[in-house]
């Protein structure tokens, strides 16, 4: 039995209407995986999604991912200089997108406490914590903002 479940991805703090990460649907044969695979598969999809569906180039689907898995160090550097900044198209010129190496990105920000998953209601500690999905579920990954100065 194969069912869909919609992912969303949340800032805490941004403002309305900044650009975000859309939702998006993971097509899913199984009820039960493990924190890691629900990461991997969001992370595959929606770069999939930023550069197929939406036809993005490589520079702008980098400066949407990169502002919801910037990493504890870039945002603890930018902390201390007194602003948490996203990279900016005139400032960053990065290559193609390594999927896989967005996936590793977003595993280690999850397990750094950079962003936060809900699954129901429920907030899983860990990447090998087993979830259940039905096609009611509820899932937000959302980044938290380290606030200037602690």
């Amino acid at each position: 039995m194969s069912f869909t479940v919609e992912v969303r991805t949340r800032v805490a703090g941004a403002a309305p209407g900044e650009a975000a990460l859309e939702p998006i649907t993971l097509d899913l044969l199984r009820e039960q995986m493990t924190v890691a695979e629900l990461i991997t598969m969001t992370v595959e999809e929606q770069v999939r999604d930023l550069i197929v569906n939406r036809r993005l180039d490589a520079e702008k689907a980098r400066q949407l991912l990169d502002r919801q898995y910037l990493t504890d160090e870039e945002a603890r550097r930018q902390a201390e200089q007194g602003a948490i900044r996203f990279p900016n198209a005139k400032t960053v010129k990065m290559p193609e997108i390594d999927v896989q190496a967005e996936v590793r990105k977003a595993l280690a920000a999850f397990e750094a406490g950079v962003f936060a998953v809900f699954v129901d209601g429920f907030q899983p500690d860990t990447l090998g914590d087993v979830i259940t999905l039905d096609y009611n579920s509820k899932v937000t990954f959302l980044r938290m903002t380290p606030l200037v100065g602690g």
